[in-house]
């Protein structure tokens, strides 16, 4: 992706710190979708399925906070703003 490193002064290809963590983490919100149609015997089940549901949702913050980390500037580390297309059109057509 195309960002613009302060510390480089120029444009960079910036990247996420763990793609590969961040293309997982999309499947953790997924994980639930099997259960639905047994979310009534979840209810009842006070002694498993209660406090595992709980273990899911303590999961929820560490899974999104790869989806918080800013992208980095590959030559020399730095956190990046990223140029979005838009603004990179506005500035050709200038």
């Amino acid at each position: 992706m195309l960002a613009f490193c302060e510390r480089c002064d120029h444009e960079v290809e910036g990247e996420y710190a763990h793609p590969a963590r961040r293309r997982w983490a999309k499947f953790y919100f997924l994980l639930p979708i099997p259960f639905i149609p047994f979310i009534p015997i979840m209810a009842s089940d006070f002694a498993v399925a209660i406090p595992g549901s709980m273990i899911y949702c303590l999961g929820l913050g560490p899974v999104l906070g790869f989806y918080r980390e800013p992208p980095l500037c590959t030559e020399c580390g730095a956190i990046v703003n990223l140029i979005s297309e838009h603004s990179v059109r506005v500035a050709e057509t200038r």
